[in-house]
């Protein structure tokens, strides 16, 4: 009868730091909400990793939802009159940390994440340079 109860137990053992390595994506999620404050407000701006779009920005809400990952994120903005301004932001793994239990975590990038406030000032482009 011991034997089978330290088999539970090792099984309970197993079952439970396999539930705890996804606790980051369970706390946390996969995706990020930045807010932004760009000038023009009423500039496109897109996230950018890996050579795919993965954010698009909504003025109206002044935020951009993008996945949490390892990977550099490249925000580009384009405005009519304006010069296209190009922000690099990496990613800092999150303050939620479970030593030993979050290996999916740091695979998938669901325990990096970006800084939650980014600020783009676009500069006018010039009579000479708009003609």
């Amino acid at each position: 009868m011991a034997k089978g109860l330290k088999h539970r137990l090792g099984l309970t053992a197993c079952v439970a730091a396999a539930l705890l390595a996804g606790c980051a994506t369970i706390m946390d999620g996969t995706s990020q909400t930045i807010f932004l404050n760009v000038s023009p407000v009423d500039a496109d701006c897109t996230g950018w990793q890996h050579g795919e779009i993965v954010g698009i920005y909504y003025p109206t809400f002044h935020t951009m939802t993008v996945p949490r990952s390892r990977a550099e994120l490249t925000l580009l903005c384009s405005a009519h009159g304006y010069e296209d301004a190009l922000v690099y932001l990496a990613p800092a793994e999150g303050k939620w940390d479970v030593p030993f239990s979050n290996g999916i975590d740091h695979l998938t990038g669901a325990r990096h994440e970006f800084d939650g406030t980014v600020v783009i000032v676009m500069d006018e482009l010039t009579k000479h340079e708009l003609d």
